[in-house]
């Protein structure tokens, strides 16, 4: 499983990929309010924890203390083309309300400006099966990938590295950490 993943993923190094779980006998039909099964998410290559995906990215900024805080009302993370289920998304705004912040960000100063990116690794045991060909939803995600893995509301099996940058420097994320 781990070279088949492998070929996939040098294939398609920054691309998007399906993540559903083999479970979701409701899978492409979603009602309103719904938790999703299955996610599409930006691969960000593979290393000995996995293939990982970009799982969120938040605007964020540091005060004049070196404190930090980031708007996660909006995940950046989600893509927002060949992704059919984007409405369905928790963290995904209106359009009126994506200018807001990102007029609210504009307008930090740019020393001052972040993001809290967090990668999310899926150990290879946990892929349980791979789709190359990927199945195409009205219209959307032709010859997309799908990485059948587990996706529960539980703690999940994914090992997630958050990173926070500012000002173009990037550090490992820590709750109540002081920038200086």
């Amino acid at each position: 499983m781990k070279r088949k993943v492998a070929r996939i993923v040098n294939k398609r190094m920054f691309g998007s990929f399906l993540l559903r779980d083999p479970e979701a006998t409701d899978f492409p039909y979603v009602e309103k309010g719904q938790d999703l099964r299955w996610l599409v998410r930006n691969n960000r290559g593979m290393d000995f924890r996995g293939v990982g995906f970009e799982f969120k990215e938040y605007i964020a900024y540091v005060d004049g203390n070196g404190q930090w805080d980031v708007a996660n009302k909006y995940n950046l993370a989600i893509p927002e083309h060949d992704n059919p289920w984007l409405d369905c998304e928790k963290r995904y705004l209106s359009e009126a309300e994506q200018v807001e912040l990102r007029t609210f960000a504009a307008d930090i100063p740019q020393e001052r400006q972040g993001r809290l990116t967090v990668t999310a690794f899926i150990p290879f045991d946990e892929i349980i099966a791979v789709d190359e060909m990927g199945d195409q939803c009205w219209g959307y995600c032709e010859r997309m990938p799908v990485l059948f893995v587990p996706i529960t509301m539980a703690p999940c099996a994914f090992t997630l590295i958050p990173r926070f940058a500012c000002a173009g420097v990037w550090t490992k994320a820590r709750p109540n950490q002081v920038l200086s």
